[in-house]
């Protein structure tokens, strides 16, 4: 065959191999997996259970990255995006929202309220976030979620929904900048290893919720821009089994801050966040209990040294309740 028919063929079939490889294969971490800025006239692709009360508004105060963003008012409505592949081993969502106010649109009360969810592969519905109507009006977030394992298949679709409202042209909440990107999946937990939630919970930790949830967010954390969050209501968060008989393993080290209404919400009175651990005869020992009715936003950083009843090959740790967030658990090597 001449040299310039078979430089052709090799061409020819280095193009069909690549086209044969899942688009999933070529996926990595740091590509856009989807991502809406919401600067046209419509919502569409999203779609809307009522067109009357959402839609796309322009100026900037009222959008994350100019000149558009979407909005909900007036009423309960939901938006929901269109279905992509999300089919990764780990990704993150990030998201722009505002809580109206009357210098922008019009700031919305209790019980009307800003929820985002994710679909999971069987078509049911799980929430991320509720973001609060009675908060500060104008306010801002900026967040940021590692996505769950049931939120990782090839028709993911997000959607935000607004809970209440009290009529025309009242209780608006503004959303813009939504991005879905692949994330490399975190490391096992182990002795000498500290968490930093940066990628999500993983499989190191497992969400019991009751009438709560949890997961990751960029609102405020330690160290480097992420941490876990318990909120909604009754939760527990439980690590994955480590073996600390290690015979390097000194200590377990926390990070911890009480939740504020400036980048999340607080906790109430009986709100408590529990930090226990399970001993050698599986009994769940608590190390200290972080009183929910204390100062806003208060930081707590701890390290305890545990006894020998926590020196085994069947170690966990987990964080019980409600309106905390929680980040940087090491369990430190001499």
């Amino acid at each position: 065959m001449p040299n310039g028919l078979k430089e052709q063929a090799l061409g020819t079939l280095s193009a069909l191999l690549i086209a044969l490889i899942p688009i999933a294969a070529l996926a990595a971490p740091g590509d856009i997996l989807f991502s809406d800025y919401f600067n046209r006239v419509s919502l569409a692709p999203w779609t809307t259970t009522n067109p009357g009360v959402s839609g796309i508004l322009v100026g900037g105060q009222t959008s994350g990255s100019s000149p558009r963003a979407g909005y909900t008012s007036n009423q309960a409505v939901t938006v929901t995006s269109p279905a992509f592949s999300a089919a990764v081993p780990a990704a993150r969502l990030d998201i722009w929202v505002r809580r109206g106010s009357d210098a922008i649109s019009e700031d919305p009360d209790t019980n009307e309220n800003f929820v985002v969810e994710y679909q999971r592969a069987d078509s049911s519905w799980n929430q991320l976030v509720t973001y609060l109507g009675s908060g500060t009006p104008g306010q801002i977030y900026r967040a940021s979620f590692a996505l769950p394992a049931d939120a990782l298949h090839g028709t993911l679709a997000v959607r935000v929904r607004q809970t209440n409202g009290s009529g025309f042209d009242f209780d608006y909440w503004h959303f813009d900048d939504v991005v879905v990107t692949e994330i490399a999946v975190a490391g096992p937990l182990a002795v000498g290893v500290c968490d930093y939630f940066e990628n999500g919970l993983g499989e190191n930790w497992t969400v019991n919720p009751t009438s709560g949830l949890s997961g990751t967010s960029a609102a405020i954390s330690s160290s480097p821009s992420n941490s876990m969050f318990l909120n909604g209501g009754v939760v527990n968060v439980t690590s994955n089994v480590v073996d600390t008989t290690d015979i390097t393993f000194s200590d377990l080290s926390i990070w911890v801050r009480r939740g504020a209404d400036s980048f999340s919400e607080d906790p109430d009175n009986g709100e408590n966040l529990v930090v226990e651990y399970l001993n050698d005869v599986g009994t769940w020992i608590a190390l200290e209990t972080f009183n929910g009715s204390g100062g806003s936003g208060q930081i707590f950083m701890r390290t305890y040294t545990l006894p020998a009843a926590g020196r085994h090959s069947n170690f966990q740790v987990r964080f019980l309740h409600d309106g905390w967030i929680g980040t940087d658990l090491g369990l430190l090597a001499r």
